[in-house]
């Protein structure tokens, strides 16, 4: 624990790491009709969170990081990281960089979570205290959670006239200086700066290096929830962790619908609205499907 704990304070030490935190809830409840099938676009919205009326993406290049791992290990699971983001579409990082989606493995994710809450809160960013209780209370053994910052829609900077601390805001609470305004697009967009995913050691046995990267990078690249109700999504290697616990033979790696929804995710425009990006993001899971 603490050379886990270690290697994350001077990762951090010489990361930036932004003002604004998301956390990642940890359970998605979606009110519908029992026998109804939802659709694509309802599966992908109660799986994607709207911060600023966006969803938030990377936006610079990503780099992947592994801790708390022998070297080896560490190395095949960053390459299998590497591959899926670039798949996905987002720019990587060159080799060797300082990551900015961190995956950690510990023998206990609550108390290093607490541990960093306690001696190097700015990566939490601004979470309320109750988001910040359902982090630390959260069971795990899987957590996450994103930095972002605020950015006009085609990047440049925003101002904030409310006196609110930074963090996400109400919607029109922003300064856009010059924007173009349009009901297919936000005039602000939040991208991710940062992202953390935290694994317990003792959950990893017997899960391959495929099965812990791929999990990593739909948790790290997406502002998703971990646990996913059957009865919405059941063929997403988000349920990894919950397939073991329910006794059922756990995803093997992305499925077609991950891949899609991530193709989907970092895709297009930047500045598109909640509404409409959710729908995009739907056509191309559709498409896939088809194809």
């Amino acid at each position: 624990m603490n050379r886990v704990f270690a290697w994350v304070l001077v990762l951090l030490a010489i990361s930036s790491v932004p003002v604004s935190a998301q956390e990642q809830t940890d359970v998605i409840v979606v009110e519908s009709d029992r026998d109804k099938v939802p659709s694509t676009t309802q599966i992908v919205r109660a799986l994607s969170k709207e911060v600023d009326g966006s969803i938030p993406r990377f936006q610079k290049p990503v780099c992947p990081g592994v801790a708390g791992l022998r070297l080896p290990l560490a190395t095949a699971i960053v390459a299998r990281m590497r591959e899926n983001i670039e798949e996905a579409g987002q720019a990587l990082a060159a080799e060797g960089c300082t990551p900015n989606l961190t995956l950690i493995f510990t023998d206990d994710g609550q108390q290093l979570i607490q541990e960093l809450i306690s001696k190097s809160p700015r990566i939490f960013g601004l979470l309320t205290a109750h988001e910040i209780g359902k982090l630390k209370s959260a069971p795990g053994p899987g957590w996450a959670w994103h930095a972002t910052v605020a950015k006009r829609a085609d990047g440049g900077p925003v101002a904030d006239p409310t006196g609110i601390p930074p963090g996400p805001k109400p919607k029109g609470s922003y300064s856009v200086p010059n924007a173009s305004l349009s009901r297919l697009s936000s005039p602000v967009r939040r991208d991710i700066e940062a992202a953390f995913v935290v694994i317990t050691v003792d959950a990893i046995s017997g899960l391959t290096v495929r099965q812990l990267a791929d999990y990593a990078t739909l948790r790290g690249l997406s502002v998703s929830p971990n646990l996913i109700a059957r009865e919405i999504l059941d063929d997403s290697i988000l349920s990894l962790f919950d397939d073991r616990t329910n006794d059922r033979d756990p995803v093997d790696q992305l499925t077609s619908f991950d891949r899609a929804y991530l193709s989907g995710v970092y895709s297009g425009n930047a500045g598109l609205t909640y509404r409409q990006k959710t729908k995009l993001i739907a056509q191309a899971i559709e498409r896939s499907e088809r194809d």
